[in-house]
């Protein structure tokens, strides 16, 4: 087998020294990697050690191959060189092999210790590279640690860097909307941020966290469902109240089909009657008398027994009914008279909205000397109420009766209608 010094100033043999050169800086790396971690689980003296070595290696590679080349005279100076030139190249080779197999090692146990123990700096870049923000502050806004994208909220908002967590926290309570005890913050751009804080005690500390996640997509989407969802509950509601009045309208149309055909009826008898007096010759008297004393009597017994005026109040409670809603009637409630088909027209509107708008299903009305108050159990409204529509109409109903009309929608929906005094 041929010795190193009959290689060393071949190809090989400079193959072999610069392979021994990398793997010195390979090992000077690892310390460098350890003494930055400092807590490796493996001795750092073992890594020294293996450093050693491959220094002394590396300089009996290049003090052999400099007095080779240059100074063959003084080839036997160091009988460490010599040796080391006299050795197989497999030999160094293997050595060389062996070297670079532990090194690899001790950088994959560094990896497995870099997962298991992670550093500060590389938990802020894994925190940056988050999608959502992210802020951990102490109780008086002084910031430990907060993302990039935190930042780039708290810019948006504050129009400052994120520096006191307080100041972020204010303008979110100032600017958000309470959803399930976290906010949800429209930005000028139409992004909706939804934040959520959460207290933390580690090692008794009193920290709190801030979360903001984008959530622009799903509130487009809830709003479309909500809109969807307020036309099928009105569509709903008109075909609840089609069914309630179902049964009123055909009594009409067919009372309305009756009296036409009496009105044809009766316009034949007038036309029938006329003809008699212009040519009796050709008519039976008898005949013309008769078609004109039942058209005379049904026309009496109409005068005498007109069409029932309706109701408004019990029209409302049936119509209230029909639609799914309970009404709960507390007070005295006036007999009749306009306060009480205002009463009724507001109990009417009132379920109706609450079947279109609240998503609830009862109704409870208090009535007094004073008036009328009207509540349901739907969501409370999200915006303030401005009356339009049929609570406009109510309003001039209410005012034209002599009184007032009032709205709320906090903590609930309330209506309330204010009188001098019953029947009055």
């Amino acid at each position: 087998m041929s010795a190193f010094q009959t290689v060393a100033a071949s190809p090989l043999g400079v193959a072999l020294r610069l392979t021994a050169i990398l793997l010195v800086s390979g090992q000077i790396l690892l310390l460098t990697v350890v003494r930055a971690r400092r807590r490796s689980a493996a001795c750092p003296a073992g890594y020294c050690i293996h450093l050693v070595f491959s220094l002394a290696f590396l300089t009996l590679l290049l003090d052999g191959s400099y007095r080779l080349e240059y100074l063959p005279y003084a080839r036997g100076y160091l009988p460490a060189v010599a040796a080391l030139y006299r050795a197989p190249w497999l030999l160094i080779a293997g050595a060389e092999l062996a070297d670079a197999l532990a090194l690899a090692l001790c950088f994959r146990e560094q990896y497995r210790i870099a997962r298991l123990h992670p550093t500060v700096q590389t938990v802020k870049e894994a925190v940056d590279l988050l999608p959502a923000g992210l802020c951990f502050s102490e109780a008086d806004g002084t910031v430990l640690l907060s993302n990039l994208k935190m930042n780039e909220f708290c810019q948006q908002l504050t129009g400052r860097p994120l520096t006191d967590a307080n100041a972020l926290r204010a303008q979110i309570a100032e600017k958000g909307k309470e959803q399930d005890g976290r906010r949800l913050v429209r930005m000028a751009d139409g992004t909706a941020l939804l934040f959520a804080e959460t207290p933390l005690e580690p090692d008794g500390r009193s920290l709190v966290q801030l979360s903001a996640e984008d959530v622009s997509e799903q509130y487009r989407v809830t709003r479309e469902l909500e809109k969807k969802n307020a036309r099928l509950r009105e569509l709903q509601y008109r075909m609840k109240s089609y069914q309630v009045h179902e049964n009123e309208l055909i009594m009409r149309q067919e009372l309305l089909a009756a009296r036409s055909t009496v009105h044809n009826q009766l316009g034949g008898a007038l036309l029938t009657g006329k003809y008699h007096l212009e040519h009796p010759e050709s008519t039976d008297p008898e005949a013309v008398r008769r078609m004109l004393v039942q058209l005379n009597t049904y026309l009496l017994s109409e005068v005498e027994d007109p069409e029932p005026r309706a109701d408004a109040y019990d029209d409302a409670l049936r119509l209230a009914a029909g639609i799914g809603v309970s009404v709960s009637v507390r007070g005295a409630v006036c007999a009749g008279g306009p306060r009480r088909d205002l009463l009724g027209m507001a109990i009417a509107e009132c379920a109706a909205n609450t079947v279109k708008h609240a998503g609830g299903d009862r109704l409870e009305v208090t009535a007094d000397e004073d008036g009328f108050t009207i509540t349901n159990n739907g969501q409370p409204p999200s915006r303030e109420i401005i009356p339009s529509g049929g609570l406009h109409s109510l309003r001039l109903a209410a005012e034209q009766a002599g009184g007032a009309m009032e709205l709320s929608g906090s903590p609930r929906f309330m209506l309330r209608v204010r009188f001098q005094r019953c029947g009055s």
